[in-house]
């Protein structure tokens, strides 16, 4: 690298760090290194500013990526409680997490929704009721460095004409970690800061366990992300109507959210439900659902 430039630059102020990462080394000699800065100026050419130059020189001994034989839990587990590590899971692949007793139901949203059965109420249907275009509505979705934004359009460049309370943000908190390349290896480099990391493993390549960029096509990225688990999801969020109805019915019909319901002809997700007794036998009901299709 003698008598090579690799730096420059016009703001009148030097502030650089420069890493020299030597590989299979043979020779176990002196290794020298020389820097030196010089100053164009266009009106005097090249002035000698030597007596200012102040460098920093450190080095790090020792071969990089060597892994350790045996790893404790704790190493590899993110540093929460396991209800906000589920959160964070249920952020970023858009999950259905349902609790009932002793057993957990977790369903990809994304699939869930499009198999939903629906029963049908219109001898519910009230005389009045509220209907409200969604079509207003944006959503950013974010991870740690990248965030895209969907509209009813699809997936745009911005959502500044849209205001702010028809926003809706997720942020998966998920930070990706960055694949380099060191001592002819691929590892992942973790970034300080971030509380939930995650790199891609795909076995042992020539006997090593170092990262990987994406399996199958497949990778971590935030446009990946959407494309297999919120697509979909998020198009029917934009697209729908919201409907508010209230009636009142028996205090045996079968309403809950995990049916769809068919009324003022058309499917519906439900959203929310909340009833109160008003006779022993009769409910009154309020209900609010987005419509599909």
């Amino acid at each position: 690298m003698k008598g090579k430039t690799i730096y420059t630059n016009t703001i009148g102020r030097l502030d650089k760090l420069i890493s020299l990462n030597i590989e299979e080394i043979t020779d176990y000699g002196l290794l020298e290194l020389q820097m030196s800065l010089v100053r164009f100026n266009v009106t005097d050419s090249i002035e000698d500013i030597s007596p200012y130059h102040n460098f920093t020189f450190w080095a790090n001994d020792g071969r990089l990526n060597v892994f350790p034989d045996s790893f404790s839990i704790a190493d590899v587990l993110p540093d929460m409680t396991f209800s906000a590590f589920l959160n964070k899971l249920k952020n970023w692949l858009n999950l259905d997490i349902d609790f009932k007793h002793d057993t957990v139901t977790i369903d990809y949203v994304e699939e869930k929704f499009v198999e939903t059965s629906f029963r049908d109420e219109s001898h519910l249907e009230a005389d009045r009721y509220i209907k409200k275009s969604n079509q207003n509505k944006a959503y950013e979705l974010k991870d740690s460095k990248e965030t895209i934004y969907i509209t009813k359009d699809g997936v745009v460049s911005n959502i500044s004409e849209y205001k702010s309370e028809n926003v809706n943000t997720i942020d998966t908190g998920v930070d990706v970690m960055k694949i380099e390349k060191k001592n002819s290896l691929f590892t992942a480099r973790r970034r300080e800061g971030s509380d939930f990391r995650i790199l891609l493993y795909d076995g042992l390549k020539n006997g090593l366990p170092v990262t990987v960029s994406a399996i199958n096509e497949i990778d971590f990225s935030i446009e990946n992300v959407y494309e297999r688990l919120w697509k979909n999801w998020l198009r029917f969020r934009v697209t729908s109507e919201t409907i508010k109805d209230k009636f009142s019915c028996d205090i045996y019909e079968n309403l809950t959210t995990e049916l769809g319901r068919y009324k003022y002809n058309k499917t519906q997700l439900v959203k929310k439900i909340s009833k109160r007794r008003v006779k022993e036998n009769r409910w009154e009901v309020s209900i609010e659902s987005e419509t599909l299709g």
